[in-house]
């Protein structure tokens, strides 16, 4: 849409001084936006036209897309072979164009699918080559996953707060950080309900293609509100 690329060009916006060394940015935002939409070879002229009288300066833009990129093949290549799991994500990618904004989202949709699964730190690589190199108009496609493990969440003096802490695991994190992040958030949890000097460890351990990583918690004793004063001019 004409007005999907005209929110693209941040370069050039109405009502805002004009300068020809921004047409250059302009026209990479251009070519970004199309590339981004599976136009991989477009031709782009343009014209300025100047109003002296009201000061204003006009840039017409002349776009030829030209062809769509196809996909000749999608190659799923998996770090760790899991058969089951290689058709799963295979149903994620049907496209027959390729559209790189929309292919992300098939990028995404596996992610999600990990996560389900309970592989919370993935990592996806895309590699393109274009079998016609100066049109670009078909492309063999490998998506390299590395699941990674398993991670289970086991929890020792409390129950289950999985809910609490998954969303950790399922950013694009160091295990470290999601370990003292997801203790963080059991302590802010515990101290809302009173317990405020409890005790939380954790340790990994790891079982072939699983780490399973238990939280051992120690409450201690719970705070209640005693009187409330106040002192002063009130």
């Amino acid at each position: 849409k004409k007005s999907n690329l005209l929110k693209s060009i941040f370069s050039l916006q109405k009502n805002t001084w004009f300068s020809e060394k921004k047409i250059e940015a302009a026209l990479q935002e251009i070519r970004n936006f199309l590339y981004s939409r599976g136009f991989f070879d477009p031709q782009i002229d343009y014209r300025i036209i100047r109003r002296k009288k009201r000061f204003l300066t006009d840039i017409i833009f002349n776009i030829k897309t030209g062809r769509v990129s196809t996909i000749n093949q999608i190659k799923i290549v998996l770090a760790r072979p899991n058969k089951n799991l290689y058709e799963q994500i295979k149903a994620c990618f049907v496209d027959k164009v390729y559209i790189p904004y929309k292919f992300q989202k098939n990028i995404e949709k596996v992610y999600k699918l990990l996560r389900r699964q309970k592989y919370y730190l993935p990592i996806i690589r895309l590699n393109e080559k274009f079998l016609d190199k100066n049109k670009k108009t078909k492309v063999d496609l490998v998506v390299i996953i590395k699941s990674g493990n398993k991670y289970e969440l086991k929890f020792e003096g409390i129950k289950n707060k999985t809910g609490l802490i998954s969303s950790v695991w399922e950013k694009k994190v160091v295990e470290k950080w999601a370990e003292e992040e997801s203790k963080d958030r059991i302590r802010y949890h515990l101290e809302n309900k009173g317990f405020l000097n409890s005790e939380i460890e954790s340790s990994i351990k790891e079982d072939d293609f699983t780490k399973n990583i238990t939280f051992k918690v120690k409450r201690n004793k719970r705070y209640k509100l005693g009187e409330v004063l106040f002192t002063g001019n009130v």
